[in-house]
């Protein structure tokens, strides 16, 4: 009650005037209304993932349309207004989801797990950014290339073979559609400008991927004896710039 007595209102009224909500001092720029209009755009970690020179930017863009949920699955189509009988046509035990199309249909599942073998891992499959998450981080650059081409192809091939069933009306064969993942893997690998470790080798090998090492100059050796006591030594590799050159000293 005290404090509601002390406000001090004022006897003439002032004159309304337009503030700007999202400025501090209520005034409208031309930066804040273009932040308005183009707000910066979200940056997603995973896109430099999918998108590399040895993978095909066709494959890397279905992986792309299926994270941001673009794909014509039947419950896209759904949301998009389409009234459809749905059924996942490489099991025909659930309806189509994405979810369940890529992560969770027995022949999905039975793909993924055949892939966790090759590569001597288990692949999340809780959802699509969890598998990227499979990437080892510390690795060569080369196995990186090999693990998202992996992923990425066994994605494509997995939406290929539906496609394949919907408007041709073909059976898909499990052991060719390992195949081609695995000659998709193995074309990835050979197009990879990345480089590998010795411990990469035996992974390498058995994906039929050519290991590529960083190349070195050769090493020469340098044989040094410190100088005798009371002498003074003097170090130079020969480079010379006009008259001018360095050296070191060793006692």
């Amino acid at each position: 009650m005290e404090q509601t007595l002390i406000i001090m209102l004022l006897i003439t009224p002032l004159s309304d005037k337009r503030v700007w909500k999202h400025a501090t001092d209520g005034i409208l720029n031309a930066r804040l209304a273009h932040m308005f209009l183009r707000p910066p755009l979200v940056r997603l970690d995973w896109s430099d993932v999918i998108w590399r020179t040895c993978i095909p930017l066709s494959h890397s863009f279905v992986f792309w349309r299926l994270m941001l949920s673009k794909l014509p699955t039947d419950d896209n189509l759904r949301k998009r207004g389409c009234t459809i009988v749905s059924v996942c046509v490489l099991y025909y035990k659930h309806a189509e989801t994405s979810s369940h199309l890529f992560l969770d249909c027995p022949f999905a599942a039975s793909v993924w797990r055949w892939l966790g073998v090759k590569f001597n891992c288990s692949f999340s499959l809780l959802s699509y950014s969890s598998l990227l998450e499979c990437i080892p981080h510390r690795c060569s650059s080369q196995v990186a290339d090999v693990f998202a081409a992996a992923i990425i192809h066994t994605v494509h091939t997995i939406w290929l073979a539906r496609n394949t069933i919907w408007f041709s009306s073909s059976k898909i064969n499990l052991h060719n559609t390992l195949e081609k993942i695995s000659t998709l893997v193995t074309m990835s690998g050979l197009h990879s400008t990345g480089n590998c470790i010795v411990d990469d080798v035996t992974l390498l090998n058995s994906l039929r991927i050519p290991p590529s090492y960083r190349c070195v100059r050769d090493i020469v050796p340098v044989i040094w004896q410190p100088p005798s006591i009371t002498w003074v030594k003097a170090n130079t590799d020969g480079s010379v710039i006009g008259s001018n050159s360095s050296c070191g000293k060793n006692f």
